[in-house]
């Protein structure tokens, strides 16, 4: 909902607010006015589960403390700008998190010690880069990926467990997941990590 002071302000906002669309979110402005923002503006706000824009316009005493007794956002700005940050803001708890994905190391499969119903337990010599546990692999046979993924759990030299091994050197993987991992199998071993998306990425 939003509340301007003249109309030549309200048409530059509603103009703003559209080129704030982003795949799947926008903004959709249910009610339009001009002055100050009254009870019956957070009255309708809450019924709607809309929020309230005032630009250049007061805020009655009365209707911010309906507003906080309803918990209705309502904010008045006099900055355009501060107004369209805030819907950008609002607009970006919708996005989908995204994943992201970095490859952090390549290993070969070379023996196979364990085989169970939900995880592996597998030497392996690192190939490229250097791997840490509590990652994902993509195994690959043939040039073709066998999985979307399976989780690194643990890395082993010996019978200690470690937090990284680098290119050149053999260690054993428990590696969660569906057991179908055979030796000569390449592993690619990625960090995974969720990122917040926001308007403007």
């Amino acid at each position: 909902m939003l509340k301007t002071d003249v109309l030549g302000s309200r048409e530059a906002i509603i103009a703003s607010f559209k080129d704030l669309a982003q795949g799947e979110v926008q903004v959709k402005v249910v009610r339009v006015g001009l002055g100050s923002i009254s009870e019956a503006d957070v009255a309708f706000a809450e019924a709607s589960h809309a929020i309230v824009l005032g630009f250049n316009v007061p805020l009655n005493p009365a209707a911010e403390l309906m507003a906080r007794r309803s918990g209705t956002f309502v904010r008045t700005y006099k900055v355009i700008y501060d107004m369209l940050d805030e819907v950008k803001k609002q607009l970006s708890a919708f996005l989908k998190p995204e994943l992201i994905r970095n490859q952090i190391g390549e290993a070969t499969v070379i023996k196979i010690f364990r085989r169970g119903k939900k995880d592996m337990i597998v030497g392996c010599r690192i190939m490229r880069g250097v791997v840490r546990p509590k990652t994902s692999v993509v195994v690959w046979r043939n040039n073709e990926p066998m999985t979307d993924k399976l989780n690194l759990k643990e890395i082993r030299l010996g019978r200690e467990a470690v937090g990284e091994v680098a290119e050149g050197a053999e260690s054993g993987f428990l590696i969660e997941g569906q057991p179908i991992i055979e030796e000569g199998d390449k592993l690619e071993i990625y960090h995974e990590e969720i990122r917040q998306r926001s308007i403007g990425d």
